[in-house]
């Protein structure tokens, strides 16, 4: 259901097929390199520099290496569920972002993740409340250090946040009653 170009002329994709299958195919020679069952269909990819793929399924992030399918890493994204979570990759982080469901009564909120790609581990959590949870309009990394999130469901209008990419914390914020562009 999703896909995503690999480093080395590969193809990554999500396939709803059984449970859930992450394949990734050599273009040059239209050969499958490797399969695997992960358990969950719709789930999103990315690769990253340094041969790897990257897959959010089953409340884990979990690093392959796009010539083998073995596994470099994987992360834990408990204690929360995901729900539509979308993937980013910039400048070596990995950038989470979707509705996380928190507490007993499930209170849906934003969240946006910053995690190495090289070993997996969370840099940053940010985690924003807002009246309407639904994802950000866009998540823009930047390799100068600046990461822009632009969100529709802010109280007020639009909220575009200035990240810092490195520690996750708000540079700045402008909020207008006009929708994003």
């Amino acid at each position: 259901t999703g896909s995503t170009p690999t480093a080395d002329g590969g193809l990554a994709m999500a396939v709803a097929r059984g449970d859930g299958v992450l394949e990734v195919v050599d273009l040059s020679i239209g050969r499958v390199r490797w399969t695997l069952p992960v358990g969950s269909t719709g789930f999103p990819l990315a690769a990253v520099g340094g041969g790897a793929v990257l897959a959010a399924a089953n409340s884990q992030l979990t690093s392959y290496d796009d010539r083998t399918g073995q596994v470099r890493w994987n992360e834990a994204l408990r204690p929360w569920m995901w729900v539509d979570p979308s993937l980013q990759v910039s400048d070596g982080m990995v950038y989470l972002t979707g509705q996380v469901l928190r507490g007993v009564g499930g209170q849906q909120v934003q969240a946006l993740l910053g995690i190495s790609a090289t070993d997996g581990r969370v840099r940053w959590r940010q985690v924003v409340q807002f009246a309407n949870t639904a994802p950000p309009d866009s998540l823009d990394p930047y390799a100068a250090g600046l990461m822009s999130v632009t969100t529709s469901g802010y109280p007020g209008g639009t909220s575009q946040d200035e990240l810092d990419p490195a520690t996750g914390r708000v540079r700045w914020r402008v909020v207008t009653p006009y929708g994003a562009i």
